[in-house]
Formats: structure tokens, sequence, C-alpha cells
């Protein structure tokens, strides 16, 4: 990250600019998720009590691989009726 904070702004050319920015939130997207990924291998009755899961950035830094993995560890059954979920019975 501190590379890509070197990198000169000043540059006029939009397309160089939004790269910039795009790198950068990939990079802060990495972080984030090097943060919160020991929280992942966990069992079910860490991962709940774990403090990074009260925080809704935990959440929405995970990819959709990582959430998958989660919530089978925490989800035994879905229940849904007329396409509405009504239920959800966690593994405890």
């Amino acid at each position: 990250m501190q590379c890509l904070e070197q990198i000169d702004d000043g540059d006029s050319d939009p397309v160089i600019k939004r790269r910039i920015d795009e790198l950068r939130q990939e990079v802060a997207q990495e972080m984030r998720q090097l943060q919160y990924a020991p929280c992942l291998n966990e069992t079910v009755q860490k991962i709940i009590h774990h403090p990074q899961t009260r925080n809704a950035q935990f959440w929405q830094s995970l990819t959709a691989e990582e959430r998958k993995v989660v919530y089978h560890k925490l989800v035994s059954q879905v229940f849904v009726l007329n396409g509405s979920v009504i239920s959800v019975q966690l593994q405890f």
C-alpha cells in the first residue's frame, strides 16, 4: 500500500488515475481479508463469539467463497415457504 501511496496522483490521464484508485481498493480489500482470515478456520462457537463477526466490515470484506465456508459451518438448515425464508437452524 505504501508503494501505491507514493505514486503521483497528479497524472492528468484519467485512465491511469482510475487504475491507481482500483489498485488501492484491491489492496485495501486484501488487507481487510488478511485481518479477518483467522476467523474462517475456527469452530462454529468460536466464529459466533469472535468479536470481528459483530463488525459489518467483516462480512463485507469476505469473498463469496469465504462467506460460503462460514455459512456452511454456521447453518444447518434453511426453511423456505412459498419462496420466502421462514426459519434458519444454526449448527450448535
